[in-house]
C-alpha cells in the first residue's frame, strides 16, 4: 500500500513514535490501513485536489522558515479565489 499524494506532496509523514502516520493538514495520526480513507475525507473536506494541494502547499511553506511563512501567507492572501 503506498501513501497518498496529492499533486507533488504527501498528505501523511510517518509519525515520530509507532506505526502511526501524521496528517500534514489536520496533524491527527492514522494508522496505514485507514490512510486512504482519510484522504478521501480530506478531499470531500476540501473540495478538490487543487484546493487540497494549495492548502498543502501553504501549509508546508508556513512550517519551515520566517522568510517562507511571510512569502506563504502573501501568495495564499492574493491567490485566485477558486485555488483555496
Amino acid at each position: 500500500m503506498t501513501v497518498p499524494h496529492v499533486g507533488r506532496y504527501r498528505l501523511f509523514q510517518r509519525a515520530l513514535a509507532g506505526p502511526l502516520w501524521t496528517c500534514r493538514v489536520c496533524r491527527e495520526s492514522f494508522k496505514k490501513a485507514n490512510l486512504v480513507r482519510h484522504w478521501i475525507t480530506e478531499h470531500r473536506r476540501h473540495g478538490s485536489d487543487s484546493i487540497l494541494e494549495a492548502r498543502l502547499a501553504y501549509l508546508l511553506r508556513v512550517r519551515r522558515s520566517r522568510r517562507n511563512l511571510r512569502r506563504a501567507r502573501w501568495e495564499y492572501a492574493v491567490a485566485h479565489p477558486k485555488t483555496r
